[in-house]
C-alpha cells in the first residue's frame, strides 16, 4: 500500500505493509492523504476488513487505508458528537481491523458502541427529541430523562382529545425526568434535547 500525504506544498510517500507502518504518518499528523494499494493478493486482515465494512471490491481497501491515516477529521470525536450512521460504523470498524493501534481506537470504538446502542433505542422508539409523538406508535411508554445544561424545555402529555394531562416548562436544569404512560395518547417535547430511558 502506497500512501501519499500533502501539507503546505510538501509531499511525503509512505509504504504500509503492516499496522505499525502507520505510526510515522500518525506522528506527523497528516490530514490530506490518499492511498493506493498494489495488485498483491489480499491478506486475511484485508479480507476481513472489506467484509466488515460491507465492501466487496479490492480497490475499496484504499478508502479503508485512508480512514486509518486520518486523525483530525475522522477520529477526533468529543462528547458532543451525535452518532455514526450504520454505514460509517461498518466502514470505520473495517478500517480499525487494518490499523488496530490507531491513537484514537479506544475513543472511536466507544463512539461506535454508543451509536449502536442509540440505533437500538431509536428502533425501539425509546430515544427521541423535539416533536409530537403518538404513544405506543412513535414513542414507547416509560420513564425518560434528559441531562446536561437544559434551558427553556417544554413537555406535555396529552389525552385522546388533545387535553393536557400533565406538562412542565423548565427554564434551567441539569436533569429533567418524565413518565409517559401507556394510557397517554401523545407526548410533546420542545427544546429539551434528546430523551433517553431513565
Amino acid at each position: 500500500m502506497q500512501i501519499v500525504c500533502l501539507a503546505g506544498g510538501t509531499q511525503n510517500l509512505y509504504t504500509v505493509s503492516t499496522a505499525k507502518d502507520f505510526v510515522p504518518i500518525w506522528e506527523q499528523g497528516w490530514s490530506d492523504c490518499s492511498a493506493s494499494r498494489n495488485e498483491a493478493p489480499l491478506g486475511a486482515a484485508e479480507q476481513k476488513a472489506l467484509k466488515t465494512a460491507g465492501y466487496d471490491q479490492p480497490e475499496d481497501l484504499d478508502l479503508l487505508y485512508e480512514r486509518c491515516v486520518a486523525l483530525s477529521e475522522d477520529y477526533e470525536y468529543s462528547s458532543s458528537y451525535d452518532s455514526f450512521t450504520p454505514e460509517e460504523m461498518a466502514e470505520i470498524s473495517g478500517a480499525l481491523l487494518l490499523c488496530p493501534n490507531h491513537p484514537a481506537a479506544k475513543q472511536v470504538t466507544a463512539a461506535i458502541k454508543k451509536s449502536k446502542e442509540d440505533a437500538d433505542l431509536r428502533a425501539a422508539k425509546r430515544l427521541f427529541g423535539s416533536g409530537v409523538y403518538r404513544v405506543g406508535e412513535e414513542v414507547a411508554p416509560g420513564t425518560y430523562a434528559i441531562e446536561g445544561d437544559i434551558a427553556n424545555c417544554y413537555w406535555e402529555r396529552q389525552d385522546r382529545n388533545g387535553e393536557i394531562i400533565d406538562n412542565n416548562f423548565i427554564g434551567s436544569a441539569k436533569r429533567v425526568q418524565v413518565t409517559i404512560r401507556a394510557s397517554d395518547y401523545a407526548f410533546t417535547s420542545d427544546g429539551c434535547g434528546e430523551w433517553r430511558p431513565a
